[in-house]
């Protein structure tokens, strides 16, 4: 059991070191824009600053392609290990690097730079994490991977927390031209310790059976097409649901609503604790329903609230607002507290990181980089606080079609059940 709690902790202080940098830059992105590009216009700057967190998006596909590579073909442990090294050292240097008046345009293409390798490290991160400890929990524990899933993205909660507690902090502060540098400096801290207690962590038991793994992400898309287009559905919609969910609604709360940015903050923090609580509770239940069943479910419920969400955000008042966090909590962690133990089933061990990094990372560039760029230029074009609905109505239509079209995968999930139970018996 200590082995086990080990490696838990190791991949949890990583996914919770991703979220903290992503939400980081989302609560600072207005201060971004001032500080790293011109500040002509302000709506302009803050588009262009947005196109930096957008960057990070784009090259997280390559990054799921290098690292999930790694992955399946030498091993979870040193993709995990200098993923997280190569993640820290951009952190450190948004910390530390100079400003648009002092080196001009260089310092916009260096945040965008830093930005892309950051995408490239956290490309395998997040999902291969996961992989890892499921690999080393589900099939040597009587927990279920639904609620090993589940507690896993209680870090996602405790990365959110910790930057939108600090963000509250540096805000607060008289003088944020400077103060903003320190939760990018102490996160950079944070990863190397992480790299270190990963590097202590030992290779999963799944992979260490393969013998002479042959990668081939062609071969990937030719084997598993109905779980590569459902794994880029699944992360396109979660995507929506926690990254925009969170980190747009801060800038779409203060800028669109005229509510302070402390506030909103403050609101995110009770839709963050839902979804910590929700999640591990999602996926314990999750374990006791077909999965494609519990999905459709789960989305469909999603369709039906999220118009009257977003009509409560819209009221203003402490109420409504809280009662819209309180939906969006526990919507998130339907299913960002479920997703991966589902698509752990879609891809035998040899082909699991490739086929779900690359193919998820895919969905979030789409929903999670380039929607809050496009609802951001909607909202400014059209005045219609209403623009955030249609794009969570397309990514869950999206998912609705691959997961309908499942059809025979359902026997892919039993032998991954009889699996999970055989290995429950030998150990």
């Amino acid at each position: 059991m200590k082995k086990h709690t080990h490696i838990l902790i190791a991949s949890m202080i990583g996914n919770a070191l991703e979220v903290y940098d992503f939400f980081l830059y989302g609560i600072f992105v207005s201060i971004f824009a001032k500080t790293f590009f011109p500040a002509d216009d302000p709506f302009v700057s803050l588009l262009y600053s947005f196109s930096a967190l957008t960057a990070g998006f784009v090259t997280r596909p390559i990054g799921a392609l290098i690292f999930g590579w790694v992955c399946d073909k030498y091993g979870r442990k040193p993709a995990l290990t200098y993923s997280m090294l190569l993640g820290s050292i951009p952190m450190l240097m948004i910390g530390l690097m100079p400003s648009y008046e002092m080196i001009g345009i260089f310092a916009s293409f260096l945040l965008v730079f830093l930005r892309m390798v950051q995408g490239i490290s956290l490309g395998g991160e997040h999902n291969g994490a996961i992989i890892f400890t499921l690999e080393h929990l589900a099939s040597q524990s009587k927990k279920a991977p639904g609620l090993i899933c589940g507690i896993f993205v209680i870090s996602s909660g405790i990365g959110q927390i910790m930057a939108t507690s600090i963000g509250i902090c540096v805000l607060s502060f008289p003088d944020i031209s400077w103060s903003w540098r320190i939760p990018f400096i102490l996160g950079a801290l944070v990863g190397f310790v992480a790299f270190y207690i990963r590097f202590k962590t030992t290779e999963s038991p799944e992979f260490q059976e393969i013998k002479n793994p042959q990668v081939s992400l062609f071969k990937t898309f030719r084997d598993y097409p109905k779980s590569c287009f459902l794994t880029m559905s699944l992360g396109g919609l979660s995507s929506m649901i926690f990254f925009v969910s969170y980190a747009f609604l801060n800038m779409y709360l203060s800028r669109y609503l005229g509510i302070p940015l402390i506030d909103a903050m403050l609101y995110n923090l009770f839709g963050i604790a839902i979804l910590m609580i929700s999640c591990p509770l999602f996926g314990y239940l999750s374990d006791k329903i077909e999965k494609r069943t519990y999905f459709l479910i789960a989305i469909t419920c999603f369709l039906i609230s999220i118009s009257f969400v977003f009509k409560l955000l819209q009221n203003k008042t402490v109420l409504s607002i809280m009662t819209a966090q309180f939906f969006l909590g526990i919507i998130n962690g339907s299913i960002s507290g479920v997703q991966h133990g589902f698509m752990q089933k879609l891809f035998p061990a040899t082909h699991r990181c490739t086929g779900i990094a690359v193919n998820w990372t895919l969905g979030t560039l789409i929903c999670g980089g380039l929607v809050p760029l496009g609802m951001t230029f909607l909202i400014e074009k059209t005045g219609n606080l209403d623009i955030p609905i249609l794009f969570y109505v397309l990514c869950v239509m999206l998912f609705m079609i691959a997961l309908i079209n499942l059809g025979p995968m359902t026997n892919q999930f039993k032998k991954f059940d009889e699996f999970r139970d055989h290995h429950r018996t030998k150990f």
